[in-house]
């Protein structure tokens, strides 16, 4: 079996309690970074103007269903009318009857069209749709002052997410300390023992996103349960928009897989710092000095040894008998 998948299963087993509530809370502060970074997005994007072929015609409100019909397929049956549909107010407090959305032809004026059906007698108004206004988020962000302000929150926001991966890591290693000396004296490759906060920094970063994209599908079928949104349709219209949650949450999972990498790169620093072993030069000085030799090559001339033996060469010779 593979020594990393061994090691980050049991450097997940000496995560202690703290350590597995900073990941938690490390987690949940990705999450939320990534979603504000996406409803930042959203609410940088230009707004898309109503369309120049479509009208809006509100009928009057003493007309029957019958007559509502009968200027329905009247409204059909006109040449420069390339389609019709009625739609029923979406606020209680609007038009009781709702209204016809009229398509056009191109290249048809409006203006003549919308003076040909006023003649009809039939609709209290005739108009180009106009956009829908601004939410008070969306007005703010669009200010000299709000624009900086908010670049500089979703920054600051996103620094306090990596900040407290960072802890988490940080926790992470303290609770591996008593392996990591284990390891150490077996003489284990320092890159080995980095692996494990490599994937362990990864995984929280991709449990971020993935909590994301989990948290925006459950805002959308709460708002989607909630109409009025309790004021927030004031506040961020573009949270109401047709399919704006599934939206954030792709952003959401595509902002997350640099995150995975920038986690990886978080667990590979905080590990490179905690695990330096020494040299092979410095441990090649390390034992020679703990053996007591100098662990260069000696040399027999300036041997002292060597300098108080007489040569053979020099030495004087015994006289004989």
């Amino acid at each position: 079996m593979s020594s990393t998948p061994y090691l980050f299963r049991e450097l997940l087993r000496s995560l202690s309690l703290g350590s597995w509530a900073l990941a938690a809370l490390a987690v949940g502060a990705l999450a939320l970074a990534l979603q504000l970074v996406a409803v930042g997005s959203l609410l940088r994007e230009p707004r898309s103007a109503a369309p120049r072929e479509e009208l809006i015609a509100v009928p009057l409100g003493t007309l029957s269903q019958r007559e509502l019909a009968e200027v329905h397929q009247r409204l059909a049956e006109d040449p420069d009318i390339a389609g019709v549909r009625f739609r029923f107010p979406q606020d209680p407090r609007g038009e009781a009857l709702g209204y016809y959305r009229i398509t056009l032809h191109e290249g048809i004026s409006p203006d003549t069209v919308i003076e040909r059906l006023v003649g009809w007698g039939v609709f209290e108004r005739v108009e180009e749709p106009q956009p829908e206004p601004k939410g008070l988020v969306r007005s703010w962000a669009e200010s000299p002052q709000g624009r900086w302000l908010l670049l500089g929150g979703m920054l600051a926001i996103a620094g306090l997410a990596l900040g407290l991966l960072a802890a988490s890591l940080r926790a992470a290693e303290r609770s591996f300390r008593a392996e990591r000396k284990l390891l150490e004296l077996s003489g284990v490759d320092p890159a080995v023992i980095r692996r494990p906060f490599v994937l362990l920094g990864g995984l929280y970063a991709a449990l971020g996103a993935l909590l994301a994209a989990a948290l925006a599908a459950v805002e959308g079928a709460w708002i989607a349960s909630n109409p009025s949104g309790l004021g927030l349709k004031r506040v961020l219209p573009e949270l109401f928009e047709k399919g704006a949650f599934v939206r954030l949450g792709v952003r959401a999972l595509l902002l997350g897989i640099p995150l995975v990498g920038i986690g990886a790169g978080l667990g590979q620093l905080l590990a490179r710092g905690a695990y330096r072993y020494p040299s092979p030069r410095s441990r090649s000085r390390i034992s020679s000095s703990s053996s007591g030799e100098s662990g260069e090559p000696s040399d027999p001339d300036r041997d002292p040894s060597n300098a108080e033996r007489p040569s053979s060469a020099s030495a004087p010779k015994s006289p004989g008998p």
